[in-house]
């Protein structure tokens, strides 16, 4: 229950922020959709690279 009511206070947080500073929500999707992106390349070259020191 705790975590759902965190959850829910964090999406509530990113919404009153949205609509204070006047981004649109297309916008906000976007961004969110680049950081996934760019955590999901760092993570796959980190495993990339420990892949590559075990074999070499």
């Amino acid at each position: 229950m705790r975590f759902l009511g965190l959850f829910i206070s964090i999406i509530l947080t990113s919404v009153l922020e949205l609509r204070w500073s006047g981004v649109s929500v297309d916008d906000l999707w976007r961004n969110e959709q680049f950081w996934v992106i760019g955590g999901v390349s760092a993570h796959l070259f980190a495993v990339f690279q420990g892949f590559l020191k075990i074999i070499l």
